[in-house]
């Protein structure tokens, strides 16, 4: 049997009949027991070939994975620190940035409320000078008038 004979399966083997041997000999018939036997030895090395190359496929991913798969883990690793430690820096500066925006909030909040106050503050000693100088000017008026009134 040449190596394009198909290959055996379990039930094949199972369910194999020989005709009887010729007489006077007891027994199967020879050729058909070779040919079967011929079937059954290229089945086992048809099996035994791609047992082989799986084994070697096999060992070839576990070999890659030793040698490759951790360093990828390991950079997907580093990777993640590396983007966890930037997330961090920019939650810290923006922190700070919002405490200085927070601080430079309450001081200008301030410095407008002083600001607004120095400003009625000024205005009131404004309004006070100018009731002052019509108060001096009156007061400059009548005592012309008493004088005047007294001559």
């Amino acid at each position: 049997m040449g190596n394009d004979s198909p290959l055996l399966t379990a039930d094949a083997v199972e369910n194999a009949r020989f005709d009887p041997a010729r007489f006077p000999s007891r027994g199967y018939n020879e050729d058909q027991v070779d040919d079967f036997l011929d079937v059954v030895v290229h089945t086992i090395r048809v099996l035994t070939a791609t047992l082989d190359q799986q084994r070697q496929e096999i060992d070839r991913l576990k070999h890659w994975r030793q040698t490759t798969g951790p360093m990828e883990r390991t950079a997907a690793d580093t990777l993640e620190q590396e983007a966890r430690a930037r997330a961090d820096n920019i939650i810290a500066a923006a922190r700070v940035s919002a405490e200085e925006i927070r601080r430079l909030a309450v001081s200008n909040a301030q410095h407008i409320v002083h600001t607004d106050h120095l400003a009625t503050v000024v205005e009131v000693v404004d309004r006070l000078h100018m009731l002052r100088d019509g108060i001096t000017a009156e007061l400059g008026r009548l005592e012309d008038a008493l004088a005047a009134g007294q001559h």
